[in-house]
């Protein structure tokens, strides 16, 4: 995408959703979800890499699109799985270095040969539309029931985002910033911040399921680390009790595992 105004806006929805001061209002949720992959990893520690993914998408698209999915078999979920399966494969650097190059590549039919990639482009766009439209319009949905239904006929998003019925995420603060700066309903901004909500999910999606999936393996290769970690943890929590963020200062351990895992986004 060059640098322009469409550019600019894509930036806007990011920033005005993750900058450093607005993180702070998902972090109940990434609590909750966090406890839940605790319980999910007792109960059935083998299946580590659906439960990580189940934790990674439900936090990336309840920030993104105020959704909870109810497990890892959740259709939107799938969605995601599948995007980072199928879409993000197709989306390889040779072949866009090779379409810029050549153009006309893509005037070839997908049996002639080196061309196979047509076909899984095609399974890709397939998908890539589904999690663009799906989760975009259940966040419309949500946010258009809940002013037709608990709120007078004229209530503004900002009368709903206060009053809690909506929790806060990126689809909801782009449509609050338009009504804030009093900018049209415009199929151009919709279309624009539904892409920017589809670049968001599919970035995270990937980044987290990866770092999260890394920092495990560290742990488990890593012996002398992890009894450190441990160590640290249980004494932080017989000190404050239970787990929240509120402790995350205190262990320095787990910090430092962090910090070298860092290169994987």
């Amino acid at each position: 995408m060059p640098y322009g105004d469409r550019w600019r806006l894509h930036r806007r929805f990011f920033h005005q959703t993750f900058r450093l001061g607005a993180v702070p209002r998902f972090l109940p949720y990434q609590h909750s979800r966090a406890c839940h992959l605790l319980q999910r990893l007792l109960e059935a520690p083998e299946n580590l890499g659906d439960h990580i993914f189940e934790y990674t998408a439900s936090v990336i698209l309840n920030s993104t699109y105020d959704y909870d999915p109810a497990s890892r078999e959740d259709d939107l979920v799938d969605t995601a799985a599948n995007v980072l399966t199928i879409v993000v494969p197709a989306m390889r650097p040779d072949i866009g270095v090779i379409l810029g190059a050549f153009p006309w590549v893509l005037y070839l039919p997908s049996w002639f040969p080196g061309m196979s990639f047509k076909k899984e482009m095609e399974v890709a766009r397939a998908y890539s539309k589904q999690y663009l439209e799906r989760p975009f319009e259940y966040a419309l949905q949500k946010m258009v029931m809940f002013i037709l239904i608990t709120h007078p006929p004229h209530a503004s998003n900002d009368d709903v985002l206060q009053s809690g019925s909506v929790a806060p995420s990126m689809v909801h603060d782009g449509l609050r910033r338009m009504e804030d700066d009093s900018i049209s309903v415009d199929e151009s901004f919709v279309q624009v911040l539904k892409e920017a909500a589809g670049t968001a999910f599919l970035a995270a999606s990937e980044t987290s399921n990866s770092f999260l999936t890394t920092f495990f393996l560290m742990m488990v290769v890593n012996l002398g680390a992890q009894e450190k970690v441990h160590a640290q943890i249980d004494a932080v929590m017989l000190f404050f009790g239970k787990p929240s963020d509120i402790v995350l200062p205190f262990l320095l351990e787990l910090h430092h595992v962090v910090i070298e895992n860092h290169d994987v986004i």
